[in-house]
C-alpha cells in the first residue's frame, strides 16, 4: 500500500467514525417540522423536494445513492416506484438504512457498507444494475 493510500484509509475511517457517531440525529436535516423549531434547518429536506422532481421529469426508473446515510432518499425514492441501491462507509449509517427502506416495503438487502473509492467493496452491487441514475447527497467533500 502506497503513502497515499494509507492516507486515504486513515481519512475514510475518520469520516466513517464521525457519521457512525451522528447516525441516529442525522435525520433531522429531512424534517420539515424543525423549520417551525428554528433548532435544526432541514437543508435536505429542500435537496430531497428538488431531487424528487428531477428523477420523475427524467423518467428515472433504477437509482444507485453514493453515501446513502441513514436512508430517507433511498426510502422516499424508493415509495415513489423507483427501484434503489445504495452504500455508505458507515456502518450505523447503513444498518439504519436497512431499517428505513425495510420500513416501506424495500429490500434491505440493495444497501451495504462500501466506500466509492474503493470499487471491489461495492462491484457486487453492479448485478442489480445498470442504473439510469447516481446520486451522492453531501459525499463529494469526502472524495
Amino acid at each position: 500500500m502506497t503513502d497515499f493510500e494509507k492516507k486515504m484509509d486513515k481519512g475514510t475511517n475518520l469520516v466513517a467514525k464521525y457519521y457512525d457517531g451522528i447516525s441516529k440525529e442525522y435525520s433531522r436535516q429531512y424534517k420539515v417540522e424543525d423549520l417551525l423549531t428554528k433548532d435544526k434547518y432541514p437543508q435536505n429536506y429542500f435537496r430531497l423536494k428538488i431531487l424528487m422532481q428531477r428523477l420523475k421529469t427524467l423518467g428515472i426508473n433504477n437509482l444507485y445513492e453514493v453515501g446513502c446515510g441513514e436512508g430517507t432518499p433511498l426510502a422516499v425514492i424508493g415509495k415513489s416506484g423507483i427501484s434503489v441501491s445504495g452504500c455508505d462507509i458507515s456502518e450505523k449509517m447503513v444498518d439504519i438504512t436497512k431499517e428505513h427502506i425495510a420500513e416501506v416495503s424495500l429490500d434491505p438487502e440493495k444497501v451495504q457498507l462500501g466506500d466509492i473509492q474503493n470499487f471491489s467493496t461495492i462491484s457486487n452491487q453492479l448485478d442489480s444494475g445498470p442504473f439510469d441514475s447516481v446520486v451522492a447527497f453531501g459525499v463529494m467533500p469526502h472524495v
